[in-house]
This record gives C-alpha cells, structure tokens and sequence, in this order.
C-alpha cells in the first residue's frame, strides 16, 4: 500500500508540474536585461504600464500587445537560435531586452519599474478627485510636508528673482513633488527689502502654472513664508488624451481578422498614391530644372554669337578706314606727282628737287697728341 501510494505520487508530480516559470526583472537606467524564453511555447512579458512600443530586428518572432503585457513566441524553432533584442519604448523611458530561445518551458517575464510603478499610483490619485479637489489636496500635502500617493521628492534646486512693486524677492527652493501629471514647487519666500511687504497670488503667475499658494502674505523685513507651485498640463486635456488613446486600443483589439486585412490595405494604398504623388512631383520639378537650363545654355550660344559678330564688324570697320587712308595717301602722291611732271614739261624744277639738304656732320677724330696729352 505504502508503494503505490509513493507511484501515485511521484505520478502526479511528473504529470501536474508547473508548466511555466517566471522571472523577475528589475529595470535600472543604461542597463539590458536578459531572461530566457521558450523556443517551442508561447511567452508572456509583464511591462510596467500601457502603451509600450516594441522594436527589433528579429525576423524570427510573433510579437502581439495588450495593454501591459506583451505576447512572444518563435516562428520556427533552430538548432542554433541567436538571442533575440528587444527596445520596449514605455512614456519617456526605453528598456533594452534580450531574450535567449531555449528548450523549457513557456515563460513569464515581469519588468519592474519603481519609477513608472509610481507614476501609476500618482495618476490613480490624481483622478480619484475632480480638478480642483485634486490641487488643493495637493497643495495640502505640500504645506504639511507630506507625499502623496505615487508621488516622489526631487532632488533639483531652483532659485528665481520676482520683481514686485515693493523690491524684488528670491524665490528659493525647498523641495519639489512629481506625480503623472502634476509638480508641485515649495519656495522659500524672504523679504531682503528693509520694509514691509504684501505678496499676492497673482504677482507669482507664470506661464504653465496651475495653481499658486502663499502661507503668509505680509512679511516684515527679514521673515521668511512659503509659496507653492503647482504646474503641468490641466487634466482635462489628459481625459481627452486617454479617452482617445482607449478607444483606438479597444478599436485594435475588437477589430476582426478581414478589419485589419482591408487596414492593412488602406494603409498599403496610401503609402503607393504618396509614393506616386512624389514620383511625380520629382518628374515635374525635374522637367522645369531641365527647361530652365535648356533655356540658359540657348541664351549662352546667342550671347556668344552675337559677341562674335560684333568682334568681326569691329574688324570690318577698322579694315575699311584703313583702305580708305591708303586710298587716301595714294590720291596724294598721284596729285603731286601730276604736278612734278607738269612742272618739268613746262622747264621749270621743283622747289622740291631745290631744297639743300644739310650734310650730316661728321664727327671729328682726335690727333694722336691730343689722346696722349690727355
């Protein structure tokens, strides 16, 4: 009796063990982090929060989403499998995920984030009022030196100087509270004027602040109160960021097989009338560049044409006027040579042929005596 029972349960170990196993991963800033995964089994990845986007160049692996968790299962199974790398874009952080394909069972992978954990919590707390309710429990919370739930301490310091009708005051920071979609400020607020002065709320609105709170607004010179700041993007727009956001996911996950088919579809049309718009755009901008210097090197062959012509009629013009000075000095020996043979038909001799030329003078040479002498 003892054996069998020992057989039924080494059967029912055998035959009712666990089916997957699960590993926990803690995310930390610049690091990757490594889990193996089943190359036959479909497996699981926990993320922190919704709304990731995953990156790879695996072309080996079926990837599918829904809200936080993240489906993964090989294709084909290899004797050789090469680990697999994953970037999971969540909000504004980026996880790096490498995945070793092994022969176990399917597995479960949970990513934890302290950061993106808190956020969440912080952005449950923050819808958990309305608007207004939400800043002045906040604004509570600050003036009692108190987190509220998901929200963390900042460890940045700030200083701004205020210009007020009464002198100019420092705002110092003392701490600063990060939720979703809030930050909260506490200021030190000194009064360095020598007299007395009266802050108002109003005097310490800037752009993209919510709310302002001051616990005292007389100071007398040197005393020291507490300003609060309340900024980020109002909650009303956050809604309607989130509402969409659903919808086009639960629109995702509702659509059929032949839905996403005939997406998948529209999209590929799109994508080819873009393709064609620009082809065809590039062929019209191509057709005016190829135009425009068509038309320029037409205007070069005239200019230079034209410059050739107006060379040759410059040599033409100067060719002419010199004949005609040729023709010119012709006409005048002809004419006086008409009037020496008239003259010396008639007996008498030109004055021309009268004319005494004067002998060249023809330089001296010393006598011998004189080149001694000197």
């Amino acid at each position: 009796m003892r054996k069998a029972s020992f057989i039924i349960f080494a059967f029912c170990i055998l035959f009712f063990r666990e089916s997957y196993s699960l590993t926990v991963l803690q995310a930390q800033e610049g690091k990757t982090l490594h889990a193996p995964i089943s190359d036959t089994r479909l497996n699981q990845v926990i993320l922190p929060a919704e709304g990731a986007q995953v990156i790879t160049s695996s072309k080996n692996i079926d990837l599918k989403i829904n809200g936080k968790n993240l489906f993964i299962k090989l294709i084909e199974k290899r004797e050789r499998p090469e680990p697999i790398d994953l970037f999971i874009m969540l909000e504004d952080k980026t996880y790096s995920l490498t995945l070793m394909p092994e022969d176990i069972p399917q597995q479960i992978i949970v990513i934890n984030d302290p950061y993106l954990a808190a956020k969440q919590r912080a952005a449950v707390w923050e819808r958990s009022h309305d608007y207004v309710t939400t800043l002045v429990e906040l604004i509570k919370y600050m003036a009692a030196n108190q987190l509220p739930q998901g929200y963390r301490l900042e460890e940045e310091r700030l200083t701004y100087g205020v210009r007020l009708p009464q002198g100019e005051v420092t705002l110092e920071e003392v701490r600063a509270y990060s939720g979703m979609y809030l930050k909260g400020i506490v200021f030190s607020v000194k009064n360095y004027t020598g007299k007395e002065i009266c802050l108002s709320e109003n005097q310490f609105y800037r752009p993209g602040i919510l709310a302002v709170s001051i616990q005292k607004q007389r100071l007398s010179p040197g005393e020291t109160t507490i300003l609060i700041w309340l900024r980020g993007i109002p909650m009303w727009i956050k809604d309607i960021i989130s509402r969409v956001s659903r919808q086009r996911k639960s629109g995702e996950e509702d659509a059929s097989p032949a839905d996403i088919k005939r997406r998948q579809r529209r999209r590929i049309f799109i994508i080819g009338v873009f393709f064609l718009a620009v082809l065809f755009l590039f062929g019209f901008l191509w057709g005016i560049l190829e135009k425009k210097a068509e038309t320029k090197k037409k205007e070069e062959a005239r200019v230079t044409y034209l410059t050739e012509k107006i060379a040759e009629q410059k040599d033409i013009v100067e060719l002419s006027a010199r004949v005609r000075a040729l023709e010119d000095e012709k006409r005048q020996k002809e004419e006086e040579l008409k009037n020496i043979i008239a003259q010396l038909k008639s007996g008498r001799i030109p004055k021309k042929f009268l004319e005494k030329k004067t002998p060249a003078k023809t330089p001296r040479v010393p006598s011998l005596k004189e080149v001694v002498e000197e």
